[in-house]
């Protein structure tokens, strides 16, 4: 129990952040919702990009919106 307990933290502290996230992503990695983020985006205060039909959003954008709640 205690080696699956540590092998899941290893993964979690060294698996590769992604650069851009859906915003079903991002809600999943922060305290907001989808729809939070969604109108934070329409108010101009989340960067994202369309790319292949659908918005995404940097990495970057999202910890600096984090940085300035």
């Amino acid at each position: 129990m205690a080696t699956q307990t540590l092998e899941l933290i290893s993964q979690a502290l060294f698996q590769p952040r992604r650069k851009f996230l859906s915003f079903r992503e991002a809600a999943e990695e922060t305290s907001l919702s989808e729809r939070t983020l969604r109108r934070l985006h329409q108010s101009g205060q989340l960067d994202a990009r369309k790319v292949g039909g659908r918005l995404i959003i940097s990495r970057e954008s999202l910890d600096e919106l984090l940085r300035n709640l």
